[in-house]
């Protein structure tokens, strides 16, 4: 069975989903604000749900769905990991690079499969995609250009998202993980980067222009989430 740890808005998504693709497999939940508990009740959760992680541990699941504030992934994967229980964090994996390194050492100390989520991997388009590349349908590739573009940011923002010391970051790491997991994906890891950020509305940075240096090819990717008319994510 599956756990699902953090049940905001992701949470309550991979809950939903399961119930339809896979019933009676949600064996648990954690969510420390008991307060929610009734609510999740009233919509129909039927699972188990538990006020520490050690009660959802020793519940018997047998994987877990990390949907937590980015800041919290490290000691709740960490006790996931030692149990030795396969776990997949809702991106992004941490808030810096120093702490992903940890909890990948950990996961292979402890041989147990840690996942981040990046959906688009499945998405149609990307498929396709990747798949005319590989071909070479669309011929030799010397430069790309890529945009993430969302209308969320336009004016002081409070919260941990906006707190780079728990965020670890802005419109770069979230929600930009999807498509920089597209370019790795399709170009590899470029030799260096540089990149311009701005603050406009918030204490993190709300636009990104990155530069990525190839052996043979240059790219260029633009984020911004404070895009007016683009309530929804928009990657191209």
């Amino acid at each position: 069975s599956v756990g699902i740890i953090g049940m905001g808005k992701m949470g309550m998504t991979h809950a939903a989903m399961l119930s339809v693709l896979s019933p009676g497999t949600l064996g648990g939940i954690f969510e420390a604000d008991v307060k929610t508990h009734t609510t999740l009740r009233s919509l129909g959760i039927k699972a188990p749900i538990y006020r520490t992680l050690e009660e959802l541990v020793s519940s018997g699941i047998g994987a877990a769905i990390l949907c937590t504030p980015t800041f919290t992934h490290f000691e709740l994967a960490r006790v996931l990991l030692e149990k030795r229980i396969p776990c997949l964090i809702e991106k992004p994996l941490a808030q810096d690079y120093k702490t992903a390194q940890s909890l990948a050492q950990y996961s292979k100390e402890f041989e147990t499969l840690l996942a981040v989520g990046y959906s688009v991997e499945y998405d149609p388009l990307f498929v396709k995609a990747r798949q005319l590349l590989a071909d070479s349908v669309i011929g030799t590739v010397n430069r790309y250009w890529a945009w993430v573009e969302h209308g969320e940011v336009f004016g002081p923002k409070k919260g941990w998202l906006f707190q780079k010391g728990k965020s670890g970051g802005g419109v770069i790491i979230n929600p930009s993980p999807h498509m920089l997991y597209m370019l790795l994906n399709l170009f590899g890891p470029p030799q260096s980067l540089r990149a311009n950020l701005k603050s406009i509305y918030s204490s993190v940075e709300d636009e990104a222009i990155v530069f990525f240096n190839y052996p043979k090819i240059q790219g260029k990717l633009w984020a911004s989430w404070s895009v007016p008319d683009k309530p929804f994510l928009d990657l191209s």
